[in-house]
């Protein structure tokens, strides 16, 4: 007997094994798809090719922050507890960031590029979950760029052998997002000097020169501080980005700071005036009660940005002087460091020796620094510089042609000062009158030379 076979079920069962497959295809593709299809409509509203090479830009002068070590343990410190760290806007929990951790060219090009675009830059994790959760639990955080962070995908990466950060940017182009890395074996290896490379390096060209002093138990100053490097003449690269202006090296100093400790340090001196004031507002030749050691270490201090501000040492600054200037460099830069025990004649009554605190890092050039900007040529002493082209004007870069004050005190009388004279030759007046003032300083001793080459188009840029 034929059996028949009922092949209606089977069929059934195909299709419905078809119809399973299917949704299951649709349903991948679809849950897929859609998160891509957000991403792209996302995407097109807030990336634009505009904002993408602003942040290029951006990104090359912010790239120090994943090359360097000691920022990069520092980012990463910041990142575990802040989740982001706020380069260039303001937001509701910072204060207001204007290309602050940068220096030098880079800057000056940051601040240029801020005045025109407008940006809030941040520097936050790769995978950006943790802060899409900050902003989620603090809706008064990065109200410029919230929206869009939130928009974006939680990122990952599989190499775990480096370090991924993240620029994310807002402009008034629109928004951008780029991904970093750390990899210590590729930091690039900047060739950074401290004051005494530099010195090896340098000694002999561009007008910086070798100066031995000599030492004896009159002076508050050693052995240590026999041997120094200046800049001698007219013709000198000495030019140095500091505080983003034009400031000039006087030369690598041993300067003694606040604590006792004696090291080799750049010291530097505006290159213009910072205008006309008054040495003193009493008749009193007592450099740490005058009225312009005030106004230089409070209100022009506090003008100085942050970058500038760490770099300065502290510096003991030496008081004496004598009453009058026939003598040299030399003699004066002696006199200037007289000791306790050999005062007389040197310092105005009771004045003090010394100036040593932690808060008065800014003061003005001594006489025998004005002195010492001629070259060795100038033989003369101070009070006859005007009288010879060796020691003035294009031989002296020191010499601006304004009667400018001096730090050291005129020991004749308690209201006399020492000044560089508009005919320049150094001599004195009273404190009470208004001279041009150009604030001097010594910088820390961890402040390293680490680009240009010291002319007025590419001057030295600082780092620490």
């Amino acid at each position: 007997m034929k059996i028949k076979i009922n092949n209606k079920g089977f069929a059934l069962a195909e299709i419905l094994a078809v119809t399973l497959v299917m949704m299951v295809i649709f349903t991948v593709l679809y849950s897929n798809f859609m998160p891509l299809s957000g991403e792209y409509a996302k995407s097109k509203n807030y990336n634009d090719i505009s904002s993408q090479y602003e942040l290029h830009y951006f990104r090359k002068l912010f790239q120090e922050y994943i090359t360097d070590e000691t920022l990069y343990q520092q980012v990463s410190s910041e990142l575990e507890t802040n989740k982001y760290i706020l380069l260039i806007g303001q937001d509701s929990n910072s204060s207001e960031k204007s290309c602050d951790s940068l220096t030098g060219t880079n800057q000056n090009i940051c601040i240029n590029l801020k005045t025109i675009l407008n940006p809030t830059l941040i520097l936050t994790n790769y995978n950006i979950s943790q802060l899409k959760s900050e902003l989620r639990q603090d809706t008064n955080k990065l109200l410029a760029l919230r929206t869009y962070i939130l928009s974006l995908p939680d990122y990952n990466d599989r190499d775990s052998q480096q370090e991924i950060y993240r620029l994310i940017i807002k402009t008034d182009s629109g928004y951008a997002n780029v991904k970093l890395k750390y990899e210590k074996d590729d930091i690039p290896k900047i060739d950074t000097k401290n004051a005494t490379e530099f010195v090896q390096a340098n000694v002999g060209q561009n007008g910086l020169e070798q100066i031995t002093h000599t030492i004896n138990n009159t002076l508050q100053v050693d052995s240590r501080f026999k041997t120094e490097y200046r800049y001698r003449g007219g013709n000198v690269s000495n030019y140095v980005t500091f505080n983003n202006e034009i400031w000039r090296i006087i030369g690598i100093i041993p300067t003694e700071d606040a604590s006792g400790n004696v090291e080799n340090r750049f010291k530097i001196i505006k290159d213009t005036s910072i205008g006309n004031k008054k040495w003193n507002e009493t008749s009193s030749n007592n450099w740490t009660t005058s009225t312009l050691n005030t106004y230089l270490n409070n209100e022009y201090y506090n003008t100085l940005s942050t970058n500038a501000q760490n770099m300065i040492g502290t510096t003991k600054y030496y008081l004496g002087g004598y009453n009058n200037s026939n003598m040299t460099s030399d003699i004066m830069w002696q006199y200037e460091r007289k000791n306790e025990s050999n005062k007389t004649g040197y310092y105005y009554g009771t004045n003090p020796i010394m100036q040593n605190s932690a808060n008065k890092k800014i003061a003005i050039m001594y006489a025998s620094d004005y002195g010492y900007a001629a070259p060795k040529t100038c033989s003369n002493n101070l009070y006859d510089y005007s009288s010879s082209t060796n020691c003035k004007t294009t031989n002296n870069w020191l010499d601006k042609g304004t009667s400018t004050w001096l730090l050291s005190q005129y020991s004749g009388n308690s209201s006399r000062v020492f000044l560089a004279s508009l005919s320049s030759y150094v001599g004195n007046n009273d404190v009470i009158y208004e001279y041009a003032i150009r604030p001097t300083l010594t910088l820390s001793s961890n402040v390293k030379i680490s680009g240009g080459n010291g002319t007025t188009s590419s001057p030295y840029q600082l780092t620490l």
